[in-house]
């Protein structure tokens, strides 16, 4: 999934416990401010509330990227070279 906001207005990131990051995203909203804006709130959450994103723009863009799934099972390539002979 990637989210594009187009002419971001103002943005706002707080984390409580924030020492091992934002964890799990778990909700989202969307709502329009005053002055007509979108605005974008990202809850976060690990055993408790760590965070909220708040973004304020004119407009998201989204784009939904399925993941590879035979390139995600695949084993890592090898670091040696091949043997050609």
């Amino acid at each position: 999934m990637e989210l594009t906001y187009p002419r971001v207005h103002a943005y706002r990131l707080n984390l409580n416990h924030g020492e091992r990051g934002h964890h799990d995203w778990r909700y989202d909203e969307f709502r329009l401010t005053d002055d007509g804006h979108l605005l974008h709130e990202i809850e976060w959450w690990g055993s408790e509330e760590t965070g909220k994103w708040l973004i304020e723009a004119d407009d998201v863009e989204y784009r939904f990227l399925p993941l590879d799934v035979d390139a995600a099972a695949s084993p890592p390539p090898s670091a040696t070279p091949a043997d050609d002979s």
